[in-house]
Formats: C-alpha cells, structure tokens, sequence
C-alpha cells in the first residue's frame, strides 16, 4: 500500500507542477501579441491510483479567430486607402497649389489688362500668371506622380513582408507536423500561437481564408481562391510591369511552376487599400490632364483670334503635349502611334483612355476605356496615316508599320497636365485687340451701325486674314443701295461687288447671308452685321485693325472664357456635356473629396467591427489574471498536499521497516 501511496503523491506532485508551469507561463505571457490562454487537461490513471496523462492545449474559438483575420483585411484595406487618399485632398484643397485659385489669378489678370491693354505692365502681369499656371499644373503633376510611384515602392516592400510570412508559416507548420497531438507539455500550443499570429499579421496585408486540417496545420487561401499555403508548400507573390502601362503594375502569384496575375480589386488588406487609392490617384490625374487640355487650348483658340502689339494675329499661349501609345508587350511589327489635340477642339476631349488594335496591318479599331468597359469609338484604314476623332476632340499619327494584333494605349488626358508648357516669351504677344476695325462713315446720313458678329478663323492657309492684314479679296466694304439693300464690297481697287443682300435681312449675318461662302467661321472668317435704320447711301468699312492697340475686344473675349462651358463632363454626349475650368476642377476636388469622407465613416466603422471581433476572441482566448492568481493558489495547494501524501508514504514505509527490527 505504502508504494501505491507513494505513486499517488508522486503522480500528483507531477500533476500539479505541470498545472502550475501552465498557469505560470499564462501569467508570464499576459502581453505577448498573439498568445493564447493554455489549459492542462488531467485524466486519471485507468489501471493505478493517481493521474495518468495530461495536455495542454489552447482554449480558442475558431469562428472568433477568423472573424478577427476577417475585419483585420477590411480594417487595413480602408484605412490604407484613407491615408494615402487624404493626403491628396488636403494637397488639391490647399490654397497655395489650387489650380481653381491658379485659374482664378489668371482671369483676373486678365480683366485688369483690359482696362489698359496697351500698357505694358498690365501684359506682364498675364504673363507672371502665365508661368504661374503652368507651375501649378506641374506641381500638381509632380504631387500625383510621387505619390504614385511612393505607393508602388510600397506594394514591392509589402509584398516581400507577404513573401516572408508565407514562408515562415510553412515553417511552422511543418514544426507543428513533427510534435505529438497529445501529451503536449504547452510546445506545440507555442508553436500553434507564433503560426496564427503570422496567420493574423498576414491578414493585415490580404484578405484571406484558412482550412484547419486535422493534423494541425492550417492551408491559406486568398478570399479570391488561389493558394498561399499548401501541405508542405508555398506560394511567393511579385509586382510585375504592366501591360502596356508599365508603372501600372500588378500583382502575380507562383505556385510551383504554375504562375497567374491577381485580381487586385479583390485583394483587399493594406495591399488592396494601396490599389484602391492608386486607381483614384490616376483617375484625378486623368481629370486635372483633361482640364489642362481644355484650358491651354481655349486660351490659344481665342488669342489666335486676336491681334498683338505687333500688328500681329496672335499666335498659341500654350504648347500642348502629344502623347506617344504604349505599345504591347506582344507587338510584333514597328508601328508607333502619338495623339495629340486638334487646335480648337480641346473642349472635347475626355478624361479617358484610348485603345487602338490593328485588326491587319492598314486597318484598326479604335476604342475608348472607361474603368474595365471598352467601346468602340472608330474604326478605318491606313493610309492616311493620321486619324481624327473629332468629338472627342484628338487627331492620332501613325508611324512605322503595325502588324496585324498589335495594340497600344494611349493616355492623352493623363500624361498632360505637367506637359503644358509657355509657347510666348513676349508680353507683346498677347493678342488683346480684335483684328477688326469696322466703322459707319463720317457723311452717313442715318445713325446706322456696324458690328463685329464674331471672329471665328484667322488661319492664313484658310480665312481672309494674313498674318498682318487682310486680303484684298475679303469683304471690306458694305454700301446702302437705292433700294435699301446691302451691297457688299471686297478691298482691291476699283472694287468688285460681291454679294447684294437684301433690305429684308435687316442687316443681320449679311456674309452669310449673302450665300457667298459654304462656312463664314471658315472664310472669310468672321461675321458682320449692320445695327439700326440704314439710309440709301450710307457706307461701312472694315479693315484690318493696325495700330489699334488701346482696343480690348480679344481681351475681353479671352476674359470670358472663364464663365463658359469648356470642359467635357467625362465622355458625356449629352446636350449639356460642358462645364467650366473651375467646376471642372471642383468635381474632381469633390469626387476625391466624397470618397475620402466616406472612407474615414468606413475607417471608423471597421474599426468597431474589429474592436469588437477582437474582444470576443480575447474573452475566450485572453489570459485573466484574476483567475490565473486564483488558480496559482489552488495549484500550490494542491502541490503541497501532494508532496504531504508522498511524506506520509515515506512514514508509513518507515514505520513498517522500524516493526520488521
């Protein structure tokens, strides 16, 4: 009896040792990240008196585990979205780089130069504000672009993290393979904790799921399906260039020797959060390349209908880029392709994409790109080998020779809005004056007057102008005949009658009314139209406006481009597609805007959601050192009763040794 009892206290003592290293080592681990509360289970010996085996295991609720891997991705994935976006609000919000407060500068230099056009400080100002404008552009451009190549550094380091956590997990589990299920003394529990904490630093960067296995290993999946940990395996993701666009990288998955690109809208973690804001960086980019377009182009469309302090007709304020198509990385022939905007235009031109494919090698597709939608916009044969989309305001050129299949994008909106550059260095240059002068002659005898409908082309190659005057062959001279009609007269000598208009025109449009020319806008190229009750005799000249510096009609014209609509809402053929420069740039301030906002409500409410997963994980799995102290108590006592039993074995041994003598 006296060695059963021996074993009893014995067994014991063993029992509440390891009862105590359980608890102790709760205790010791209070603040380690990711540990989990151990339990030892005893079981009573079957076939002796005393305690037979014990484990240790975790006490922890899978369904709660994976809930908080779950909202770690989403909490990640919003919150690195946030981040990144919200600088780029508070850059387009700041007053000192806005391009509205730019824009707004510039028209009002402007509006100050008509008060004196023929002032040369006046000019100057436009001019600083010329530069400063296309400053603001660039350093819009700059912003954008070093925020885009930042978060692409980031993904190439996040996905070496990944890479690295793919391969320490492996590891464990393949530690956790090689300890028994049972009998464990708290070792594999360890290992079991450092391989889900990895499991939970990996949700941070991607949505993922799990599958238990039976042996204790646990398989990664991503929430898209392909595999990041597989029995006795692992997959390594890389960033790879884009295709055509080769900053537009991606994300690519290898398995053994099996390789796929991931869908990186569906990733999410800080990964998807970093794709998500890229995607919007580029889509501003696209916004603020469309309005640059728009704004360059109109400013040289109107000053070109002006004159200079020259005598001059005005020439471009602006030269606007081209932009080269990026060609595919499967193009077989030699073909290269650049667009670029048709002068007058630029108000049609969206802030899309373009694709073109050659369907052979004279023949092509064009299509425009909106988000993953693609629309064919045009297609034709080459040659000619340059191709105007009109209503979308873009003339592309062709090079070299295409193959049949090959392909390139091409970025008009996108790589311009740092591109625009100052084509004038002279503030004489500035085309303030109309290059028009019409006037009713002194020995009228009615109050009659003449009036500039409008200019609409001074193209020497194709209007009436030259590039310091007026062709002889133009109308020149309108005169009251007998009747009361408009007989109009071009400026050789003598002069030749070139249309008579009748009295019931009363004087309205009368170049197109004279039925002379198919387009007055395209020659002679401008409008007249003779205000009031003519009187027989009565004669109006117009000629080319030398010398007539202190005039500002063009100034004022060039001023009033800042409340008219032109730039495109998107790619829009609606009636009311335009807007203007400054509620284009409040859009895409208020669409960056809008989705910042609502990602700081989603930042705040993912981040309940994972306080509040976590909780529930930390009430199963969490170590309370209430009940920790308390259990050390009872497993003193325990142990010191044990090691009593074991005394009283010893007595009891002695004793009937002492009765044996």
């Amino acid at each position: 009896m006296a060695s059963d009892l021996l074993g009893i206290g014995s067994s014991g003592l063993l029992a509440q040792q390891k009862m105590l290293a359980t608890t102790s080592s709760n205790i010791s681990n209070v603040s380690t990240q990711g540990y989990s509360r151990q339990n030892t289970v005893l079981s009573s010996n079957q076939n002796t008196l005393g305690v037979g085996n014990s484990t240790t295991r975790r006490m922890l609720d899978v369904y709660a585990q994976s809930e908080v891997w779950r909202d770690t991705a989403t909490y990640n994935q919003v919150n690195t979205n946030y981040s990144e976006l919200s600088q780029l609000d508070k850059y387009l919000s700041d007053s000192a780089t806005s391009l509205s407060d730019g824009i707004d500068s510039f028209f009002t230099s402007l509006q100050s130069a008509n008060s004196s056009p023929n002032t040369a400080s006046s000019r100057q100002g436009i001019m600083g504000q010329i530069s400063t404008i296309i400053d603001r552009f660039q350093s819009v451009s700059t912003q954008l672009t070093q925020q885009y190549d930042g978060i692409n550094s980031k993904l190439d380091t996040e996905v070496t993290n990944v890479n690295t956590m793919l391969s320490s997990i492996n590891d464990l589990n393949s530690q956790i393979l090689k300890q028994p299920a049972s009998n464990d003394d708290g070792t594999r529990a360890n290992l079991l904790d450092q391989r889900d904490e990895l499991i939970r630093q990996l949700s941070e960067k991607l949505d993922i799921r799990t599958v238990s296995q039976s042996n204790g290993t646990t398989l990664v999946n991503l929430s898209s399906g392909e595999s990041l940990v597989v029995a006795g395996s692992y997959a390594q993701l890389s960033t790879i260039s884009g295709n055509p666009d080769p900053k537009n990288t991606q994300l690519q998955i290898k398995l053994g020797n099996a390789s796929a690109t991931v869908n990186t809208q569906t990733i999410g973690g800080t990964l998807g959060g970093y794709y998500s804001a890229r995607d919007t960086i580029t889509d501003t980019q696209r916004n603020l390349g469309q309005l640059s377009l728009a704004f360059s182009d109109a400013m040289n469309t109107q000053n070109k209908l002006g004159m200079t302090l020259n005598n001059t007709i005005g020439t471009n304020l602006f030269t606007l880029p081209t932009s080269s198509g990026l060609a595919n990385s499967s193009n077989t022939g030699t073909g290269a392709i650049t667009a670029s905007v048709i002068p007058g235009q630029g108000s049609n031109v969206p802030p899309n994409d373009f694709q073109v494919t050659f369907t052979g090698a004279n023949s092509f597709d064009f299509y425009m790109i909106d988000g993953n939608t693609k629309t064919l916009v045009s297609s034709g044969t080459t040659p000619p080998t340059t191709i105007q989309l009109a209503n979308y305001g873009l003339q592309f050129d062709v090079s070299g020779s295409p193959s049949a299949g090959d392909s390139f994008l091409i970025q008009p909106a996108r790589t311009s809005v740092g591109s625009v550059s100052s084509n004038i260095t002279r503030a004489e240059d500035l085309a303030l004056a109309s290059p028009l002068k019409l006037n009713a002659s002194s020995s009228n005898y009615s109050t009659a007057t003449i009036s500039l409908t409008g200019v609409y082309n001074t193209d020497s190659a194709t209007s009436a102008f030259t590039s310091s005057g007026l062709s002889a062959a133009a109308p020149q001279q309108v005169l009251i005949n007998s009747s009361g009609d408009y007989e109009i007269y071009d400026g050789n000598s003598p002069k030749n009658l070139l249309a008579t208009v009748p009295a019931s025109s009363n004087g309205s449009n009368l170049l197109a009314a004279s039925g002379l020319y198919a387009s007055v806008q395209t020659y002679p190229g401008y409008e007249l139209s003779i205000d009031g009750v003519v009187k027989p005799g009565d004669s109006f000249n117009v000629s080319f406006n030398t010398d007539g510096f202190s005039d500002n009609k063009n100034g004022l014209a060039l001023a009033g481009l800042q409340t008219q609509d032109l730039v495109r809402k998107g790619n829009s053929t609606a009636a009311d597609n335009k807007m203007t420069f400054n509620e284009a740039f409040s859009s895409t301030l208020t669409d960056v805007g809008t989705i910042v906002s609502g990602l700081k409500t989603s930042v705040t409410a993912a981040d309940a959601k994972l306080t509040q997963s976590q909780q529930l994980s930390e009430s199963i799995s969490g170590v309370n050192l209430d009940e920790e102290a308390a259990n050390l108590v009872r497993y003193q006592q325990a142990y010191a009763a044990s090691a009593k039993v074991i005394t009283a074995a010893k007595d009891t041994f002695d004793t009937l040794l002492s009765a044996v003598k």
